[in-house]
């Protein structure tokens, strides 16, 4: 790994990044740390302080909609059958290699993500829904990992009684 200037990396950003559909006021703001990736290598992601992380936050611009092998397309709806019986889940939806796990509040889902990250796991919160969209390069192994990851935040989240799971929610970006 090289070495990085993460709060140089993260000044760079603030100033002339956007980051499309994000509310950059929030990730601009002095009090915010973004994650700073700076490796990527198959479904696999490093932050510039050396964690490492599976991405499950792909985006339209890396996971086009009807590129869906349907192995993995099957595996996901397998793998995420494990979900919709957790605590705090509404509903789990899928659309090829999107998946929408749509939690009992907005703040459920905001703390689910940032619980993930601590799992080694980069998600998205819309609104009251978690948002799982690895990329199509991962592998069995890793997507099994992922929704592991993502039921153990889950159901972290949810027997939080005290709160702390749903502070420092500001830790997420986009």
């Amino acid at each position: 790994m090289s070495e990085w200037n993460t709060e140089e990396l993260i000044d760079a950003d603030k100033r002339f990044v956007w980051h499309p559909f994000t509310d950059m006021r929030a990730r601009c703001a002095a009090e915010h740390e973004p994650l700073v990736l700076v490796e990527g290598r198959g479904a696999l992601l490093r932050d510039s302080r050396g964690r490492e992380y599976i991405d499950g936050n792909s985006s339209i611009w890396t996971n086009i909609h009807g590129h869906n092998h349907p192995r993995i397309n099957a595996a996901i709806q397998r793998q995420l059958q494990r979900v919709k019986e957790l605590p705090g889940i509404n509903e789990v939806r899928q659309c090829g290699f999107i998946a929408g796990i749509e939690t009992e509040r907005a703040h459920m889902a905001a703390a689910v993500c940032t619980q993930a990250r601590r799992h080694g796991l980069l998600t998205r919160p819309i609104r009251n829904v978690v948002v799982l969209m690895p990329p199509l390069c991962i592998t069995m192994d890793q997507l099994s990992k992922a929704v592991e990851a993502l039921r153990a935040s889950i159901t972290e989240v949810s027997r939080s009684s005290n709160g702390s799971a749903t502070k420092n929610v500001e830790e997420i970006t986009a």
